[in-house]
């Protein structure tokens, strides 16, 4: 409840909020945004379409078995199938098998399950849609209700 202080500098671009005894200084960074819609992959040689809830599961169980692995899970998408697996040297491997819908090539790619963990527990879709050009192209993960929502996650190089 306390009043703030907001100023404005003109030739420094900065905004200055000060509070009884803080101050926070900002200044406007000089420059373009990069150009992110170019990492952005257009087209796809692979897609599937999966149960979000199936799919959260299957990673979480996998990613036990993966942390001892560099936390990498590997999907193996042949026909209408997905299969998630995970290898931890001294413990031993998990495969699970999800229903998919999938149209065109087979693919085999990898990521880091951290990753498709923090998108998982963000989605709120029933299913979602998995878009890539290849196995070591990105992942793009996608809704088909919401237009504007996209994950990107950069695929792991496997031996």
């Amino acid at each position: 409840d306390e009043e703030a202080t907001l100023k404005l500098t003109k030739d420094a671009n900065q905004i200055i909020f000060s509070i009884k005894e803080a101050e926070l200084v900002t200044r406007l960074i000089a420059g373009e945004y990069p150009e992110y819609q170019k990492i952005i992959p257009q087209g796809k040689i692979t897609q599937i379409i999966i149960n979000t809830d199936e799919l959260q599961r299957a990673v979480k169980t996998t990613s036990l078995f993966a942390k001892d692995s560099a936390n990498i899970i590997k999907f193996n998408i042949k026909q209408q199938t997905l299969k998630i697996t995970a290898n931890a040297p001294e413990v031993g491997s998990n495969e699970i098998d999800l229903e998919i819908q999938k149209e065109g090539d087979d693919l085999q790619i990898a990521f880091n399950c951290r990753f498709l963990q923090e998108f998982l527990a963000t989605v709120n879709e029933e299913e979602i849609i998995l878009e890539s050009l290849g196995s070591l192209k990105p992942g793009v993960f996608k809704s088909d209700k919401r237009k504007d929502f996209l994950y990107l996650i950069m695929p792991v190089r496997v031996q």
